[in-house]
């Protein structure tokens, strides 16, 4: 009996997303890892540069006071790795290791100012410019604690869906939800956008490292070409490109104005954590809203340029939302 000796083999691989790789297992079943910090917005390395041109994105709530999560982040300087909050309600001093803070019963006019640092309590400590907001009357843009309802479309204008049009949403509830815009009665239209909010339980437990997931695909259309955005702030597609040539900007950090990461394709699985962090892989905080925003274009179409990909009246589609070890 004769074997033949192993040949090798040279496997070349690019992914801008990737920092750097690594290989892990043993023969002869090895696992390429991609390590990344955030795909084209990785924080640059320190230079001794304090954050600067950090704000606050507006946010406002009903007379009557709503929950509401802030996000800050810093456009230049050194990564910020400590926010710093304090309040005119007189909200204890609270400090955040990402540029998001989740606050319950908040009235309009109240005021919220988020303080950048680079090294908190250690040396070199940078301090960037005080970013403050106030909060607004009207519909409440992002919020935060627990969930809401089940299917069916949300109403109002939230997070950036203002600048679109046929806006439809979902509410995904934990651990484990399905639901489709045909059985709900919110139907995706060709040029819509689909907003599928979730929110992770507070003072659930977690295994480190475990992965929870929402997904996408098409129901009852045709299959149709998606772009798809994770974010923190609904109808969220900064930083998306136009054409196969054009990067797409996303932020695991959630430091910077971008989507925490991106989907393209037909369906997809956007995977992410809870606790115990991995590479490449978004971390989510428990007691925070998210959404997955799913929207017809294609970057592929028209000779590279992008453009709309759903040619019928409706491309449905179906998310699924599956919280870590569930």
């Amino acid at each position: 009996m004769f074997t033949s000796a192993a040949q090798a083999a040279t496997i070349s691989y690019t992914d801008n997303n990737c920092s750097s790789f690594s290989i892990t297992g043993s023969a002869p079943n090895f696992t390429l890892v991609c390590n990344a910090g955030g795909g084209t917005t990785n924080p640059p390395p320190s230079n001794g540069i304090a954050p600067s041109g950090c704000s606050v994105y507006p946010v406002s709530v009903p007379a009557t006071g709503a929950n509401i999560q802030l996000t800050a982040y810093c456009s230049a300087g050194d990564p910020v790795k400590s926010w710093v909050w304090t309040s005119s309600s007189g909200m204890a001093q609270q400090t955040t290791s990402t540029g998001t803070l989740t606050v319950n019963n908040v009235m309009p006019n109240t005021t919220f100012w988020a303080v950048p640092h680079t090294n908190l309590g250690g040396s070199g400590d940078l301090v960037g410019n005080v970013a403050g907001v106030v909060v607004g009357t009207g519909t409440t843009t992002t919020t935060g604690g627990g969930g809401g309802g089940g299917g069916g479309g949300g109403g109002g204008a939230a997070g950036l869906c203002s600048q679109y049009t046929g806006v439809q949403f979902m509410t995904l509830k934990g651990p484990y939800d399905r639901q489709d815009t045909i059985t709900n009665g919110t139907p995706f239209s060709a040029g819509g956008v689909l907003v599928a909010q979730f929110t992770i339980p507070a003072g659930a437990a977690y295994t480190p490292g475990a992965e929870g997931y929402v997904s996408f695909a098409e129901f009852g259309d045709p299959p149709t070409y998606r772009e798809v955005s994770l974010s923190n702030t609904a109808c969220d597609f900064r930083g998306s490109g136009a054409g196969i040539n054009d990067p797409y900007t996303r932020d695991l950090t959630g430091q910077t104005p971008f989507p925490l990461d991106w989907q393209l394709g037909i369906a997809g699985f956007e995977y992410f954590t809870v606790t115990g962090s991995i590479p490449g892989v978004a971390q989510l905080l428990p007691g925070g809203t998210y959404y997955l925003n799913i929207r017809n274009r294609s970057p592929y179409l028209n000779n590279g340029a992008g453009g709309p990909s759903c040619t019928t009246g409706t491309c449905n589609a179906v998310v699924t939302f599956r919280l870590p070890g569930s």
